[in-house]
C-alpha cells in the first residue's frame, strides 16, 4: 500500500492542465538558451493561457498553450503536447530546437494553430485516440517521434454508458516489440453524475505510484487526493488536506 507522503509528493511533480499546473511543466532550452514558462495573466483561461518565452524576454513568445493543455519532456529531447479535442485526445511531438520566436500582438503566418497550442515549431509526429474507447486493454500504433515514450497517463471525459462513469484515465504502455504498445482505459467509476458536480468537479491529473503500482490522483475541488483499488475503477482512499 503506498504511503500518504509519497503519492503527496509524486502528485505535486505530476503535470497537470494550463493554467492551473504550469509550474509543473518540464524546463526547456533552445539551442543552449533556457526557456521560461508563465502564466498570461491578460488571458488566464483562453487560447493563450500559458506562454514559453526565451529566459528574461517577455516580450517574445515561442509557444502558448490553451486552457487544459498538458506539456511532458519526451525522450531523448523533444516536447509533447496533449489535450481534448471534441470527442478525442489528440497528442503532439514537437522539437523545442525548432520553436520561433514571435509576439501576441503580430503572430507570423509561420504561426500555426493546432487547437490546443500555438507555435512556428517543427511538429515530428501526432496520433489520437477516441474517449469513448471500451474499458480494458487496446492496441495502439504510435509515430516514430513516440519511440522514446516510456509510458503517458491521461485523464479525459468519458461517455460510455454501459461503464456509468464520467471521466476515464487513459494509460499508455511502454512495448518491448513492432506493434506491442497497448492503450489501458480504466473508467472511472466514482465519478458519476449522481456523486460528482460535473463542470464544477473535475480530475486533474493522475500518475502510478511506481512501488505499489496503484494509480493515484487529484483534482479541481474534490474531496482530497485519493489512492485507487488494484482495478483502477475505484477510489480506495482520500488522503492529505482538503481541497
Amino acid at each position: 500500500m503506498p504511503n500518504d507522503r509519497t503519492v503527496l509528493d509524486i502528485l505535486a511533480k505530476t503535470v497537470g492542465p494550463a493554467p492551473w499546473y504550469w509550474e509543473t511543466f518540464p524546463p526547456l532550452e533552445r539551442y543552449g538558451q533556457r526557456l521560461e514558462w508563465r502564466r498570461n495573466e491578460t488571458s488566464p483561461g483562453g487560447q493563450s493561457s500559458v506562454l514559453l518565452h526565451p529566459e528574461g524576454d517577455e516580450n517574445h513568445i515561442v509557444l502558448s498553450l490553451s486552457t487544459y493543455t498538458r506539456v511532458f519532456p519526451l525522450s531523448p529531447s523533444l516536447l509533447g503536447l496533449w489535450f481534448e479535442d471534441g470527442r478525442c485526445i489528440r497528442v503532439f511531438a514537437l522539437d523545442p530546437e525548432t520553436l520561433t520566436d514571435y509576439s501576441l500582438d503580430s503572430e507570423p503566418e509561420s504561426i500555426k494553430d493546432y487547437g490546443g497550442f500555438r507555435s512556428g515549431a517543427e511538429i515530428l509526429g501526432e496520433f489520437y485516440f477516441s474517449l469513448d474507447l471500451e474499458a480494458g486493454e487496446h492496441r495502439i500504433d504510435l509515430p516514430v517521434a513516440f519511440s522514446g515514450l516510456d509510458r503517458l497517463l491521461m485523464v479525459g471525459s468519458y461517455a460510455m454508458i454501459q461503464e456509468g462513469a464520467c471521466a476515464a484515465a487513459f494509460e499508455i504502455r511502454p512495448g518491448t516489440a513492432p506493434g506491442s504498445r497497448r492503450i489501458a482505459v480504466y473508467p472511472q467509476k466514482w465519478f458519476t453524475r449522481d456523486k460528482i458536480d460535473l463542470g464544477y468537479q473535475w480530475i486533474t491529473r493522475m500518475a502510478r505510484e511506481p512501488d505499489s503500482g496503484r494509480l493515484v490522483g487529484d483534482g479541481i475541488r474534490l474531496p482530497r487526493a485519493f489512492v485507487m483499488e488494484k482495478d483502477g475503477c475505484h477510489v480506495e482512499r482520500w488522503i492529505g488536506p482538503e481541497q
